[in-house]
């Protein structure tokens, strides 16, 4: 499985970078002000804990406990494939897969759980489930 990571990692990253303009990104980032990058990665790093905490918060509400370490880590490979992915789904479906086990499968309640915490409606999953 390793493997498979590794291989569709480096896969992306070199489709990412062949479409780059390498000589022209390190002049601007030549030019990039070190404390607004750091800045912004403090403020992003924030946002990515208090995202976990109120997912956290969501799963304790259904009598579901897990370890924030876990949720951090299943919360930045879902951000991943919400960035690589053309909708948003491909993160729901990694957070759904990472929780249903302590959940007891509850797919449903999950579903609605991971849109709740990724900030868009609960209404689609819940008209779908009628």
């Amino acid at each position: 499985m390793l493997t498979i990571k590794i291989v569709v990692s480096v896969a992306l990253l070199t489709l990412l970078f062949s479409r780059v303009d390498g000589r022209r990104l390190w002049t601007i980032a030549r030019h990039a002000s070190i404390a607004w990058l750091a800045a912004a990665m403090v403020v992003y790093f924030l946002n990515v804990l208090a995202s976990v905490w109120r997912w956290r918060l969501l799963l304790r509400a259904q009598d579901v406990q897990m370890p924030a370490r876990t949720l951090l880590g299943s919360y930045l490979v879902a951000t991943f494939f919400n960035n690589f992915l053309p909708s948003n789904v491909g993160g729901d479906v990694i957070r759904i897969r990472d929780t249903a086990r302590p959940a007891k499968s509850r797919p449903a309640s999950l579903l609605d759980t991971a849109r709740i915490s990724s900030k868009r409606s609960a209404l689609p999953s819940t008209t779908l489930r009628l």
